[in-house]
């Protein structure tokens, strides 16, 4: 749908609570992310390593933040992260972060492209997330340096 050249998933085990690292193994995670890389890609987005990593404190977004912020460092590239709050404590709807440095906002049809998008690479996760973070937050926030404008705004201070 994106025109993107290259597109991976990986399995690793999902562990909503405990600690980072708890069920997956840290070298092999990293590994057989590096693998996949090339040289080519500009930036790296990844989840923040702050206490609401997404939209959720979820381990598994902490581990791949972590092995997001080696790779980035190694191959050179601008470290780009998720940045959002929670709307209600204990929940999973969320909203801009307005500590983050940039935002896109998306209008009503790339909105709409983002959910469909979703529903391909998961289907049925948007039945899942309609009563808690459904619509996914608009816009689009992000903490790091580097990324274009226009479509990026910088966050007003």
């Amino acid at each position: 749908m994106l025109g993107v050249r290259k597109s991976y998933a990986f399995n690793f085990q999902d562990h909503p609570s405990g600690g980072a690292f708890l069920r997956n193994n840290k070298r092999e995670m990293k590994r057989r992310l590096t693998k996949r890389l090339d040289e080519t890609y500009h930036y790296a987005f990844s989840h923040s390593l702050q206490e609401w990593n997404e939209y959720s404190n979820h381990p598994n977004h902490e581990e791949v933040g972590i092995i997001a912020s080696e790779i980035a460092k190694e191959k050179s590239w601008p470290l780009i992260r998720f940045c959002y709050r929670p709307i209600y404590p204990g929940r999973t709807s969320t909203v801009a972060n307005q500590k983050a440095n940039s935002y896109l906002q998306l209008d009503y049809k790339e909105l709409r492209f983002k959910l469909d998008l979703i529903d391909r690479f998961l289907p049925g996760e948007m039945d899942n997330l309609r009563g808690l973070g459904y619509p996914c937050p608009n816009p689009e926030a992000f903490e790091g340096d580097g990324l274009p404008a226009p479509p990026f705004i910088k966050w007003p201070t």
